[in-house]
């Protein structure tokens, strides 16, 4: 059997781990408030960030640089930084 992924839009945003960050969209705020996500302060300082989600997988971590969808069905998750483009054709900034 062969299968194609069918075209979806979904919402994403670029997380940069920065606590600075101000364009995070309401739903990844929100999902921070309810502790659907979580950022994990690197140790010491000296590493970075870890952006933990909960989805119906599991939990899943996304580094700095990774980009954060919202699915279809209100499901949140990363996708590594170089493999979004693969995936996903940026529609509307």
């Amino acid at each position: 059997m062969k299968a194609r992924k069918r075209p979806v839009e979904v919402e994403a945003f670029h997380w940069t781990g920065d606590e600075k960050q101000t364009e995070d969209p309401e739903w990844i705020q929100e999902a921070l408030k309810k502790g659907h996500a979580v950022v994990m302060k690197g140790y010491e300082g000296n590493e970075p960030p870890l952006l933990l989600i909960r989805t119906p997988e599991g939990v899943m971590h996304a580094k700095p640089g990774a980009y954060i969808i919202l699915g279809t069905a209100g499901e949140i998750y990363p996708v590594k930084e170089e493999i979004f483009p693969q995936i996903y054709e940026i529609i509307e900034e």
